[in-house]
């Protein structure tokens, strides 16, 4: 995009928000409901009214690009209907939705709020500084369902994010995720030395997350980055971290000249 004398370039990210369901609540131990929730959710909507479309729709922990990435699992699709159909009388308490009181996140959160409460949802937002929410809220997995983000960096390991050894702090499995199977394939996946056999067992692993729906992954932000229109040779795709984007500064170039043509003898 343009902006008078400024280009905004924008990058992918391996970092993403969702809403993370702590599977350990009896009321969210069900796959089924857990998939209706989702399904109650218009992402498109999330990032075009409250991102300004400087995101895009994220469906899996592994995103494309990444070792293991497939494109074959179960993809959730906004359904209110159906989601208010399997959700009727489901809660008889009203959900506990966490989140911080910053950024993009008090407004996220209001969003899912509404759209739960439209298919027969009951849920209650608590919004919570950064110390709070780490020490009384995602430490002792104190809520129903987190809104928060995650980076996943270089690397496709996903082993502290969804092993159920990883369920209790310090751990990073914010649903308490744990499926056997689904471990199993994440060690296989962790130890392989054949890139191929790697790569089979994190898709294996994707279309077992995804059936399980463990969390509904919303969206990943874009890295937006500014620079004088009159710069060439910068490029987009995928950060790891923000300092990726000087990876080809070599090629940056305000002016290039021709070399002279040396006369032939």
């Amino acid at each position: 995009s343009r902006f008078g004398e400024l280009s905004l370039q924008a990058y992918r990210q391996p970092a993403y928000v969702g809403t993370f369901y702590n599977t350990s609540r009896p009321a969210l131990a069900d796959a089924q409901i857990r998939q209706a929730l989702g399904r109650s959710i218009d992402r498109n909507a999330i990032i075009h009214d409250i991102l300004r479309d400087q995101a895009r729709v994220e469906h899996y922990p592994i995103p494309s690009g990444y070792a293991g990435f497939t494109n074959q699992a179960l993809r959730l699709q906004y359904a209110p209907d159906e989601a208010r159909a399997a959700l009727s009388n489901k809660f008889s308490q009203r959900l506990k939705l966490v989140t911080a009181n910053t950024g993009q996140y008090p407004a996220t959160a209001n969003a899912l709020s509404e759209s739960w409460r439209k298919v027969g949802v009951p849920v209650d937002i608590i919004l919570a500084d950064t110390y709070s929410l780490q020490q009384n809220y995602i430490r002792p997995r104190q809520y129903d369902i987190l809104l928060y983000g995650e980076d996943l960096g270089g690397d496709s390991d996903i082993y502290s994010f969804w092993h159920s050894s990883q369920a209790s702090d310090p751990g990073l499995n914010l649903s308490a995720y744990k499926n056997a199977q689904a471990d199993t394939l994440l060690e296989q996946a962790r130890f392989a030395k054949d890139p191929a056999y790697r790569d089979q067992k994190y898709a294996e692993w994707t279309k077992l997350w995804a059936q399980d729906a463990p969390a509904l992954l919303l969206y990943s932000p874009y890295y937006l980055y500014a620079h004088t229109v009159d710069l060439s040779g910068v490029t987009s795709g995928n950060l790891s971290s923000p300092s990726d984007r000087l990876r080809d500064v070599s090629k940056w170039a305000l002016r290039t000249e021709l070399a002279p043509l040396k006369q032939k003898k």
